[in-house]
């Protein structure tokens, strides 16, 4: 597979995130290439994909796949044209109901794949 780099999309201390695009499916993705000294020892990435590719849930952003760069993995994942909480705000106050509901939201997903990734619970008993 091959993938153009078209932005920067942002960059934190796990790895920097690009827009690129898939070549041969033409579709926009989202690629995290991890910083791999900020990788925990024995951290399983292709694991945590996983889980997250097995999710399905509106709250979670869906993996394409995980590949291997000269760098070290890349997670390719669904593009959110809406982009993150702090490029949307921009620092700038938020209503209280629209911050409630964010924080939902994010609660959600979270909970979902916790439930996905410790067998117990079934993810139709998350929602």
């Amino acid at each position: 597979m091959t993938f153009t780099r078209l932005r920067e999309l942002g960059s934190g201390n796990f790895g920097d995130v690009f827009l690129e695009r898939d070549d041969y499916l033409g579709r926009l993705v989202a690629s995290k290439y991890l910083n791999s000294t900020a990788i925990a020892f024995g951290a399983d990435v292709v694991a945590e994909a996983r889980t997250q590719l097995e999710a399905h849930h509106a709250n979670v952003v869906t993996v394409y796949s995980v590949d291997e760069s000269p760098a070290g993995p890349v997670v390719r994942m669904e593009y959110l044209a809406g982009g993150s909480v702090g490029a949307r705000y921009r620092g700038a106050p938020v209503c209280l109901r629209e911050a409630v509901l964010m924080v939902e939201q994010a609660c959600r997903g979270i909970h979902h794949l916790h439930l996905c990734g410790d067998g117990e619970k079934s993810p139709a008993q998350s929602q």
